[in-house]
């Protein structure tokens, strides 16, 4: 399905087709102190601060895609007091 951004007069739908989210399949998702969106997808993390997209997996950051030949399976994301993102994994 993908993304749904809701507010009072407008509605955004965000998926792969039409933007950078690296899947429709979507585990969690968390906001740190700056309003960026971390979201956990089937094929990595990604984050959007309302305007640019970053995504990271294993081919561009040490996190592997959700779930990898190793086994590792990206899960769920969390921003602390300090702003430091912790994803976790299984």
């Amino acid at each position: 399905m993908g993304l749904i951004k809701l507010n009072n007069h407008h509605s955004q739908i965000y998926h792969a087709s039409n933007s950078p989210l690296p899947s429709d399949d979507i585990y969690d998702i968390a906001k740190d102190k700056s309003g960026a969106i971390w979201i956990v997808t089937r094929s990595g993390l990604a984050k959007f601060d309302g305007t640019n997209w970053t995504i990271f997996n294993s081919h561009n950051s040490p996190l592997p895609d959700r779930t990898t030949s190793n086994g590792i399976v990206l899960q769920t994301v969390v921003a602390d007091n300090n702003n430091n993102i912790w994803v976790g994994t299984t």
